[in-house]
């Protein structure tokens, strides 16, 4: 978002911007960052629970899906379009 501020790139109005994990830093930017928030304790629990059964079992287990809500946190950086 610095360089194109530097480039005297407009945030949002010629270009937006969106950024992943909702980082403290997000909303203080000079363009506040819209952003995906994901639930990184799930993930992390999850990841863990699939991990110990790998570890654990004797066959090669199949693969496994693992679908979480995430969040949209619109602010500043982004614009509607027309549809």
């Amino acid at each position: 978002m610095m360089v194109l501020q530097n480039l005297h790139i407009d945030v949002p109005g010629n270009i937006s911007i969106v950024g992943n994990d909702d980082i403290y830093y997000a909303q203080i930017y000079p363009v506040p960052l819209t952003t995906i928030r994901a639930p990184q304790d799930e993930i992390g629990m999850r990841a863990a629970e699939i991990l110990i059964r790998t570890l654990e079992s004797s066959v090669l287990l199949p693969v496994e899906r693992v679908v979480l809500e995430t969040e949209s946190i619109v602010r500043k950086s982004t614009k509607t379009v027309g549809a």
